[in-house]
């Protein structure tokens, strides 16, 4: 795979210098059990093919991305969340078996139980930094032919109303709770929260049905904001397939930024030339300039954080403050206590956020993906310092961003983002020497007004050096198991954040820890 081909809006040039191990051809079907509710694909496959396959046959994965052509893989590896996140947590929880390389050539096969299941727990967020993918079991849920959203426009409002609103729709019971749930925030007052679930056909005699997914159909989050104009909640009924891609012609929102939406949204575009969008990103890249290259990565911002859901109102607060950026996107979604020793990268919820009676707390992806005030403007943007400051709040309330954004944190504090569990795999699963660690890469930015020490650089380095022969005796060898040695985990000093915040019924002093209950005291 060439260096431009992901979906990542990162640049990153460390494949030009590395031993790369071509698996284009790797993206099949390879087995669907319908009555276990699992499909194994290869790791290349898009996420557009496998949700076609599956919907044809009345089903789709657990935890699907709006975004066709990220792949399975890519997800599996990084990390995968959507509006369904709430129901089934992030694409981990919803794999049964991995099917690795690991750095001595020797194929396994990584299960919840059984020998590697260290391994099960530290292979997402990693990037390919312990083992190379080259298959997965999933699980698939039964679908209906439609999906029957609730829009519910909430304008002229403060923040916290429409924040409990978010809450309430993600923490209702088993019995009630929708399908999908979404929220997207136009400004600090005004909001629409979604909701969608499962019908096989419409139940309201006057009910619409809304083809979002056809070529001359406004971008969806226009449409959604267009409900702001309405006073009661709005139903529609959209074909699953379609409502699952809602997202996908514009790109949530970003298309705007190369393609304005006066242009690319208006009428006459969307009937003539709307079948062309979305452009894929892997595209867009490749003739990227060096200036286009560095306004991407200084004058733009694409960044998924995952907070715990009590901190909605300071964060949507902060990241307004810090970006001016609108809209922005909140997706709700468990993160599961799997115990310190087996947690991952991610590190497990603290008690404060734990929903009663389970071992999950209930957090949510901010989405945040435009061009920052000050550059609209035209004024100065110091974008590592804006980004450093959104770093803190987000490391002292206990969330992380996703480990395949910009970053502009050093190690010190990603230590104290992340859990270490991922790097001290490396060791016992022979991934040392054959690829590289999970580390950040900072450098100064000769272009920067204040002179800042730090830039925003991948976060990730990461390329695979095994050798060829072993890759291609590993498939043509049965499969076999090798016992991994175990590695002791230690763990970082506690670290004092400077950060101390308040939200709607909360008081927030934090301490930065790799796990355990101290790391962050939430008093009401």
């Amino acid at each position: 795979m060439n260096r431009w081909q992901n979906l990542s809006t990162r640049f990153a040039d460390y494949k030009a210098n590395s031993d790369c191990i071509f698996v284009g051809d790797l993206r099949n079907v390879v087995d669907f059990d319908e009555q276990a509710l699992t499909v194994t694909v290869e790791p290349l496959i898009d996420v557009g093919t496998i949700t076609r396959w599956l919907t044809a046959r009345g089903y789709m994965l657990a935890t699907t991305l709006e975004i066709e052509e990220a792949t399975i893989g890519g997800l599996a590896m990084a990390v995968g969340m959507t509006t369904a996140s709430h129901k089934y947590g992030l694409l981990q929880e919803t794999v049964m078996t991995y099917e690795v390389i690991l750095g001595d050539g020797q194929r396994v096969f990584v299960e919840r139980e059984g020998e590697y299941a260290d391994l099960y727990h530290a292979l997402p967020w990693s990037h390919g930094s312990l083992a190379l993918l080259v298959g997965i079991t999933l699980k698939v849920v039964p679908i209906k032919k439609y999906v029957r959203v609730v829009y519910r426009p909430m304008k002229n409002t403060d923040t916290h109303t429409y924040c409990e609103v978010i809450r309430d729709v993600s923490l209702a019971g088993s019995d009630v709770v929708a399908d999908f749930v979404e929220a997207t925030i136009f400004s600090r007052k005004s909001c629409v929260v979604m909701t969608g679930s499962f019908v096989d056909a419409p139940t309201e005699h006057d009910a619409t049905i809304n083809h979002v997914g056809r070529w001359h159909k406004p971008w969806f989050y226009t449409h959604v904001r267009a409900m702001l104009n309405r006073d009661t909640d709005i139903v529609e009924y959209v074909p699953t397939l379609e409502y699952i891609f809602r997202h996908n012609r514009g790109i949530f929102w970003t298309l705007r930024d190369q393609l304005p939406e006066a242009i690319g949204n208006h009428p006459v575009f969307r009937w003539t030339l709307g079948w062309m969008t979305p452009p894929q990103v892997t595209f867009l890249k490749l003739p990227a300039t060096k200036n286009i290259r560095w306004e991407m990565m200084n004058e733009r911002v694409y960044q998924d954080i995952v907070l715990p859901l009590h901190t909605l109102e300071t964060a949507i607060s902060r990241a307004a403050d810090l970006f001016g950026i609108w809209p922005l996107l909140v997706y709700p979604s468990r993160i599961y206590n799997h115990g310190k020793h087996a947690q991952g990268l991610f590190r497990e919820p603290h008690p404060d956020s734990v929903v009663p009676g389970t071992n999950y707390g209930m957090y949510y992806d901010l989405g945040v993906y435009g061009i920052p005030r000050e550059v609209r403007r035209k004024e100065p943007y110091d974008n590592v310092s804006t980004m450093r400051m959104m770093e803190e709040y987000t490391r002292c309330v206990g969330g992380a961003p996703f480990d395949c954004t910009s970053m502009s944190a050093p190690s010190t504090e990603l230590h104290c983002t992340f859990h270490t569990f991922t790097t001290k795999r490396r060791g016992a699963n022979r991934s040392t020497g054959a690829t590289k660690p999970i580390q950040p890469q900072h450098r100064r930015n000769p272009r920067s007004a204040r002179g800042q020490e730090y830039t925003r650089t991948p976060s990730c380095s990461l390329a695979l050096s095994l050798n060829h022969h072993a890759i291609i005796d590993v498939f043509a060898a049965p499969r076999r198991r090798q016992q991994a040695s175990a590695v002791p985990l230690v763990w970082p000093r506690k670290r004092r954040c400077n950060y101390r915040a308040g939200s709607a019924g909360h008081t927030v002093s934090s301490r930065c820890f790799d796990g355990g209950d101290d790391r962050m005291n939430g008093t009401d």
